[in-house]
């Protein structure tokens, strides 16, 4: 698992906190943004497949955040789970009115 940007060719970034703090500080406009989570194979970001970096600059070009995360396939759910959020989830959880998650990662951001 990781996150991608066609701006970053070679570099994966760990989670969407390192990814987001680096698309952030190259796009300050940006965290006015919504933020959009997109599901990759891993396959086709190794394969280099054109609609990656195409749907990318395109959502960008709308002035959405992309949070490009490439899982194996398998473990679609458990990314989900474990590496998104959002900030109305954590509200919830900072009121108690929502129960932590013990598998959240501390690579995890609310977009």
């Amino acid at each position: 698992r990781g996150l991608v940007h066609p701006d970053r060719e070679g570099h994966y970034f760990p989670g969407p906190k390192s990814y987001l703090e680096w698309f952030r500080a190259r796009r300050p406009e940006s965290t006015a943004w919504p933020t959009v989570g997109i599901l990759l194979y891993r396959k086709h970001v190794i394969s280099e497949l054109p609609y990656i970096p195409e749907l990318i600059r395109f959502m960008e070009s709308k002035r959405i955040t992309p949070l490009p995360l490439f899982i194996t396939g398998v473990d679609g759910h458990i990314a989900v789970r474990d590496l998104l959020t959002s900030a109305h989830e954590e509200a919830e959880r900072a009121a108690g009115r929502l129960a932590a998650n013990p598998t959240r990662s501390d690579e995890a951001a609310a977009g």
